[in-house]
């Protein structure tokens, strides 16, 4: 019995052992795992931070000329991703600073980052260049001081070319800013409405002597005549660089509150704050943040009042009418472009025209430009202008201004025998004052006004007449009136000269709807303006009914608008966020409907009524989830089709080739879309704009060439990569100006060369099978070029690319000596230069050309690892501005001390930017004209080699800013300095 149990009991000690031994190497399994996974998260939580961080940069960087200028925007799409990327940058934030970090989530949204965001900061950063150098902004990357803003140079021709007296006052205004004995903070520019105030204010604002005095701490603020406290606000909001404070300012719930925060931020700073057209003194002082009478800081105000300014209390400087000759000599300038004609009876009458604008700069420029048509002609014909000006005459000189800006309104008439454009200038009246109006929002209202001129042809007129004034950029044109001119269009359209045509009759366009009268009008703009449910409800319109940016309302029913606006021929709703949740069927009762912008509107979806408007020229819409590509046909007369989707679609363009009169095709299905592409798209000859973004793009095989003979712009974007010869594709596109290609592989890889004449931006990534770059000779005007050189073993360009200002080379496998010697030469007027390098490529330093370029680079950028930046041995000088280094993952993250040896070399460089390093190189603490240090993506720098035994004297000796990333330790002795403003960015 008793060897029984024992035989029992050893057994199952046994099978315990062996079970207990099969649960430890379970645990050590599931250990593992629990390790495994843990590391995964890790790795996870890293990438996730490292994209954290880089989005967060594009989005100060894209934000900042928002918070300059509070009027300023992109374009629609650019606006659009701007939302997902501070969307994205919340849920990352909100993840990051969780307890429960999930593998799966942050993985989720690292795809989303790479698929659906970064594939577009290209994109959009060309938007952003483009509208800088097309406003002549000129961006110091390295103020001189805090940093309350960011400083943008006025769009003003030179101090020199300024007129009369004008020149004179410009000394007088700058040297009583300057003067420390001022009495007072405030200053005024006090004169009627066109004689040169905001003209004279601008130049006072690019002034040098100004930028130094107040360390670019220059703030200029376009204040509106009507503006609401909440007004105010908002463009205070907008004008300052708030750093650490912003989130605190946008919180604050009043004015006062804002303005208290405001002079926190300014304390013991040199400003110059410039409000410009003040109606009313409380208006200037809701703007001021300038604490009480300062010694240093001054404001400087441009009004037509002279009251404001003596309540103010400001030293006021009169701007006076131009003289005799001083107005001759303007008038000559826009009649006659300097070149007086030789018929002297000519000479006569211009003289008695000039005297007739009353020395009043934009009448001057106004009338010059509208009698420069005539400048050909002989004296009789201007005897009969000058007869049409002489009989105009009134007591109140404000009210000679508009009769002689109405005298070139009068002559647009004249212009090819068309009086539409005349009604289509009136439209800018439909925009806010002092409104950037897009050029594609314009266009799309003189649609319906049927002119045989193009809508640049038309813009072009109106620019030569100086009517209007136009800022170009990559993609897209902007058109700015002064609010006299703005004015005297609203003067018009409410029939105060007489005879009124039928055309300026019924338009509620820069007013508000009058009381008491029944609310029925041929065309209603409320753009940005603040609306009720019933006034849309009761409102009849005919013709055109603008509706982009309102506010005040929500939940908006278009069915209940749609019974009041049935012969409409443009309906925008631009801008109306969540607003419009459907389009309803009954938009089939929009019979001559010709505009439909839905844009930035969130519907989600079309109905196919919509298909049954055939009068439809176009058709804008974003955030699309559900549209029948097949209904498309339909819409014969379309001449501009515009769609954003960011849902898995599959679209099948097979019956396009019934839109004959397509002139712009953008579909922007994001990465989550598939499109398929007939042969007869190349067929559309009248397509000037061609933009397809999708995960893949199904061009059948095609081989052939396209006939887009009119194409201007052009882009494609294909996730999937897909092999097509694009290059005989668009042979044929001789008028392009603007060509990109993502993810297309060149099926034959020919090095036949295009003929494109007018391209100014070229950029072609993910393409690993271009091995020559011969075919690019030529392109003369070409701009900016960005080229994939992962197939490129040798770098050279034939010829030479004057106009070439930015060059971006990415995925380099070569190395630095692998570029032509004479490279330099072919890039005369290069002003920025980016080198992506392969993740297994190293540099021993920079390619020579670099030092050899003819002109200073203004940017230099860097990504990936580079031992030094110039051979010890070389003696030239490294001409660039701001220069920044960027290691990603897989490069060393120390660089050598002797990197930016020899410093002397190097004098120029202003601004250092490094990204990822972990150890400062000591020879960065020599360069003698560095100002600004920043210091991205890591928190653990280590400032080896910089002792602080002599307190840090001699190192950095010109440096004013340095920005590092939080918990960034700094040297003690540099944290003393007081000459140097440090920040830490989260």
């Amino acid at each position: 019995m008793a060897g029984s149990w024992l035989n029992f009991s050893t057994s199952y000690r046994y099978k315990r052992s062996d079970e207990i031994a099969k649960s430890l190497s379970a645990h050590g399994d599931l250990l593992s795992q629990i390790q495994g996974h843990e590391h995964e998260l890790n790795v996870h939580i890293e990438e996730l931070k490292k994209r954290a961080s880089r989005i967060q940069a594009t989005l100060d960087k894209f934000n900042a000329p928002k918070d300059r200028n509070p009027d300023f925007r992109y374009s629609g799409e650019a606006e659009a991703w701007l939302t997902e990327l501070t969307e994205w940058t919340k849920t990352a934030q909100a993840l990051l600073g969780s307890q429960e970090k999930r593998s799966g989530a942050i993985s989720e949204l690292v795809r989303t980052c790479e698929n659906d965001l970064l594939p577009h900061i290209k994109r959009y950063e060309r938007e952003l260049r483009g509208m800088q150098s097309s406003t002549s902004f000129s961006v110091r990357s390295c103020p001189q001081d805090r940093g309350l803003v960011k400083y943008v140079r006025r769009g003003v021709p030179e101090a020199n070319d300024m007129f009369g007296r004008h020149g004179e006052q410009l000394d007088e205004v700058v040297n009583a800013l300057l003067d420390p004995q001022a009495p007072g903070k405030w200053f005024g520019l006090l004169g009627m409405g066109g004689c040169g105030k905001t003209t004279l204010a601008s130049f006072v604002h690019n002034d040098e002597r100004v930028r130094q005095h107040f360390h670019d701490n220059i703030v200029w603020i376009t204040v509106k005549k009507d503006a609401s406290e909440g007004d105010l606000r908002a463009q205070l909001l907008n004008a300052l660089e708030w750093g650490g404070m912003k989130e605190r300012a946008q919180n604050a719930g009043t004015l006062e509150h804002v303005q208290h925060l405001a002079q926190n931020v300014a304390r013991g700073l040199c400003v110059l704050l410039i409000l410009d057209d003040v109606w009313e003194m409380s208006l200037a002082k809701g703007l001021d943040f300038i604490a009480g009478p300062s010694s240093y800081s001054r404001v400087l105000v441009t009004t037509r009042k002279e009251d404001i300014l003596s309540k103010l209390g400001a030293k006021v400087f009169p701007v006076h009418e131009l003289s005799e000759a001083e107005s001759e000599k303007m008038f000559w300038k826009f009649a006659f472009r300097d070149s007086l004609p030789s018929d002297q009876d000519i000479v006569k009458v211009a003289e008695r025209i000039a005297s007739k604008c009353e020395g009043l700069p934009l009448a001057l420029e106004v009338i010059g430009s509208a009698m420069a048509v005539y400048r050909n002609e002989g004296p009789q014909v201007w005897k009969e202008r000058y007869q049409k000006m002489h009989l105009l005459n009134d007591e109140d000189i404000e009210k000679r201004m508009f009769q002689h800006l109405k005298f070139s309104y009068d002559e647009l008439g004249r212009f090819n025998k068309d009086e539409k454009l005349q009604e289509c200038f009136l439209y800018v009246a439909a925009f806010p004052e002092d409104w950037p109006i897009r050029f594609d929002d314009l266009r799309k209202c003189w649609i319906a006004v049927g002119s045989e001129l193009s809508p640049l042809q038309i813009v072009s007129e109106l620019e030569r007449r100086c009517l209007v004034k136009t800022t170009d950029s990559t993609w897209y044109k902007s058109v700015t009136v002064h609010d006299m001119v703005r004015k005297l269009c609203i003067r018009i359209l409410k029939g105060k000269y007489p005879p009124q045509e039928e055309h300026e009759k019924g338009c509620l366009f820069g007013y508000d709807c009058p009381p008491g009268i029944s609310p029925t009008f041929s065309k209603v703009s409320f753009i940005g303006k603040k609306v009720t449910s019933s006034l849309l409800s009761d409102i009849h319109v005919r013709d055109v009914l603008l509706l982009d940016g309102c506010h005040g309302i929500s939940g908006v029913d278009v069915s209940l608008i749609i019974d009041h606006i049935q012969n409409v021929k443009v309906l925008s709703l631009n801008g109306w966020y969540n607003l419009v949740r459907f389009i309803p069927e009954s938009i089939s009762k929009l019979r001559n409907l010709q505009v439909l912008d839905l844009r930035r509107s969130s519907v989600p979806q079309l109905p196919d009524a919509l298909f049954s408007l055939t009068s439809l020229k176009v058709l804008k819409c974003d955030e699309i989830r559900k549209f029948n590509f097949a209904l498309l046909p339909q819409l014969f007369n379309l001449e501009e089709l515009e769609l954003e989707c960011n849902e898995e679609l599959a679209v099948d363009l097979s019956g396009i080739s019934s839109l004959h009169k397509l002139r712009h095709l953008k579909l922007d299905l994001s990465y989550r879309a598939t499109i398929k592409i007939p042969h007869s798209l190349g067929a559309l000859k009248n397509i000037e704009t061609l933009v397809l973004e999708a995960k893949s793009m199904d061009f059948a095989d095609f081989t052939g060439l396209w006939q887009l003979v009119n194409l201007r712009q052009c882009h494609i974007w294909a996730k999937s990569t897909i092999k097509l010869d694009w290059k005989r594709m668009f042979k044929n596109s001789k008028q392009l100006e603007d060509f990109s290609i993502v993810g297309v592989q060149d099926g034959e890889n020919n090095a036949e060369s295009l003929e494109w004449p007018q391209l100014q931006f070229l950029s072609i990534t993910n393409n690993e099978t271009m091995k020559d770059l011969s075919w690019l000779k030529g392109f003369q005007r070409l701009q900016e070029l960005d080229i994939d050189c992962s197939g490129i073993q040798f770098f050279s360009l034939d010829g030479s690319f004057p106009c070439l200002e930015a060059l971006e080379l990415q995925n380099l496998h070569i190395a630095q000596s692998e570029f032509k010697d004479d490279l330099a030469a072919s890039l005369p007027n290069l002003k920025s230069l980016l080198f992506y390098l392969a993740p297994d490529n190293t540099w021993e330093h920079l390619p020579l050309f670099v030092t050899q370029l003819p002109k200073d680079l203004d940017e230099l950028d860097v990504e990936g690892y580079m031992r030094r930046l110039l051979m010890p041995t070389q003696r030239s000088q490294l001409t660039v501005k701001r220069f920044a280094l960027s290691l990603w993952k897989g490069c060393m993250r120390q660089l050598p001390n002797d990197f930016f040896e020899p410093t002397d070399q190097m004098t120029l460089l202003r601004c250092v930017h490094l990204y990822g390093i972990e150890d400062i190189p000591s020879s960065i603490a020599s360069l003698p004209g560095l100002e600004t240090l920043v210091l991205s993506d890591h928190d653990d720098v280590v400032w080896p080699q910089l002792s602080s035994d002599n307190h840090g004297l001699g190192l950095f000796p010109r440096l004013k800013v340095l920005r590092c990333q939080k918990g960034t330790k700094v040297p003690p002795w540099l944290e003393e300095r007081p000459d140097v403003h440090i920040s830490f960015e989260v």
